[in-house]
């Protein structure tokens, strides 16, 4: 019986320090609800940029799950510039900018 009560102690100090523990987040990361997203009408549907990859001098990106370097098409557009966090497509005289995260300082 004193091991039910221990138990049941235990039980009522631990559980809700577990569930506090998912309320924070960590403030350093970035703002993934603020993320510029595209929505494209078509089959591509929204179009979010995910990673930019350097590798030996060749620079990559991900859009929305898929690869793609420098001049090649993403649906009706073209990849036009690559930087550090952003991307642009063009299409014609059109142009769609992607961003990899919200730039959002919290203090």
């Amino acid at each position: 019986m004193k091991n039910f009560y221990l138990f049941s102690i235990w039980l009522l100090l631990i559980l809700p320090a577990l569930s506090f523990g998912k309320s924070y987040q960590d403030p350093t990361k970035p703002n993934i609800k603020h993320q510029k997203n595209v929505s494209v009408a078509g089959s591509l549907g929204t179009l979010r940029l995910e990673s930019v990859i350097r590798k030996q001098g060749k620079v990559k990106v991900v859009i929305s799950g898929k690869i793609y370097a420098k001049g090649e098409q993403v649906g009706e557009y073209v990849l036009s510039k690559i930087n550090a966090d952003t991307v642009y497509l063009t299409r014609g005289s059109e142009q769609l900018k992607l961003e990899l995260y919200h730039h959002e300082i919290k203090r």
